[in-house]
């Protein structure tokens, strides 16, 4: 039997997240950094190699406690084409393939992962994952086709050819962060908890929460409730998770905090 050659794990983690606001990567996700999705997800074993940028590098040794490598690209502006081509130059010859994953794609499964690994060994050619006929992540890139690879610019692999391996019976799972909002409202549809996104009072949460069934509330955390304006001169509550827990438990009900980015939450109410 000709041996499996080997497969080196590459998780892109450079981007500058512009549209988020912030480094989108350091954001929470079930109470841990939102890369640590992406590195849970991949194989055991075999070489393991994260690109970070200058604004994500200090999750370096998060990286390392997981068994990855760290490279940093110093212009993340040039693209992920420009993070991918970095990661291939600096993966050593005996490996053959390069599994790519993203970090910011936190629903990505070892299930998704198997299931590309067994389609590149029955391939062997470059494959990507699909949704609905829908092409997405994560890919398989053998050696053979990285000189293909662009040096810049956010369409690393669309020159190539890839088999299409479809993965969504497997679920809605390749959706990336982009904003807070979908960092947020992935997270609520993650746990299946119709989302509420605003409260007009304190009164609508204890209405809420006397119902009984679950459900996800989007709120702010802070300093005591506040409020915002909403328009039409209509106020919005901002629920802080001390407060939110304080109403869940006197309805004995319990809070977990699903996601979060800065003072920017979801939390679901059981």
């Amino acid at each position: 039997m000709t041996p499996v050659s080997p497969i080196a794990t590459v998780v892109l983690a450079a981007g500058n997240a512009t549209r988020f606001g912030t480094p989108k990567l350091l954001a929470e996700w079930r109470g841990r950094p939102l890369l640590e999705q992406a590195l849970a997800a991949a194989p055991a074993g075999g070489v393991r190699l994260v690109v970070l940028g200058p604004k994500t590098r200090k999750l370096r040794e998060l990286c390392v406690a997981h068994g990855f490598a760290v490279v940093v690209n110093p212009r993340p502006s040039r693209g992920l084409a420009s993070s991918l081509a970095l990661a291939l130059d600096h993966l050593p010859p005996p490996v053959e393939a390069a599994l790519v994953l993203l970090g910011d794609e936190p629903l990505i499964s070892r299930l998704v992962v198997r299931r590309m690994l067994e389609a590149w060994r029955r391939e062997g050619r470059a494959v990507a994952a699909s949704y609905d006929e829908r092409r997405g992540h994560p890919v398989i890139l053998p050696r053979s086709d990285w000189a293909d690879v662009p040096r810049s610019g956010e369409r690393a692999g669309a020159v190539l050819e890839p088999v299409l391996v479809e993965c969504g019976d497997l679920g809605d799972v390749d959706t990336d962060v982009d904003t807070i909002d979908d960092l947020l409202d992935l997270a609520a549809r993650a746990a299946a908890a119709p989302l509420v996104r605003t409260l007009r009072t304190l009164d609508s949460l204890d209405a809420r929460l006397a119902l009984g069934d679950p459900f996800a509330l989007r709120s702010v955390d802070g300093k005591g409730v506040r409020t915002r304006a909403l328009g039409d001169e209509h106020d919005e509550v901002l629920v802080d998770l001390a407060t939110l827990a304080e109403h869940a438990t006197a309805h004995g009900r319990g809070v977990e905090v699903l996601a979060r980015a800065g003072d920017d939450y979801v939390a679901r109410i059981g």
